[in-house]
């Protein structure tokens, strides 16, 4: 660990940043998930790898202000990227006539339309 140290609260943090006026550890233990690392957008602090729910994003993109996991998982099924059209992001799409739709999508009888916001 870092020489240097920093209590916030009741924690002791080695190696944090400044962002915005606020200090925030490099390395984040959240409700018993690790953060490794943090990227800023928006103003906002993003942990680059982010456990939700059981599933792991090890990467993020920026999307319309807002930051999106580039493997995501949805109701079970896996999109290994996301692009942004319009106002929605859709998991790899393909355009059918003026449709359009995932193009990888683990089906549970329907396809699903895939809109992050």
């Amino acid at each position: 660990m870092a020489d240097e140290v920093v209590e916030l609260g009741n924690s002791v943090f080695s190696e944090v940043v400044e962002l915005g006026g606020s200090v925030f550890p490099e390395v984040v233990e959240l409700g018993g998930s690790v953060f490794p690392e943090l990227v800023v957008v928006d103003n906002s602090v993003f942990p680059e790898v982010v456990e939700l729910g059981g599933s792991v994003f090890p990467e993020g993109m920026e999307l319309s202000n807002s930051l999106f996991p580039e493997v995501v998982e949805l109701s079970n099924s896996v999109f290994p990227d996301v692009v942004e059209l319009g106002n929605s992001v859709f998991p790899e799409v393909v355009e059918l006539g003026n449709s359009v739709f995932p193009e990888v999508v683990e089906l549970g009888g329907c396809i699903p339309y895939v809109a992050l916001k």
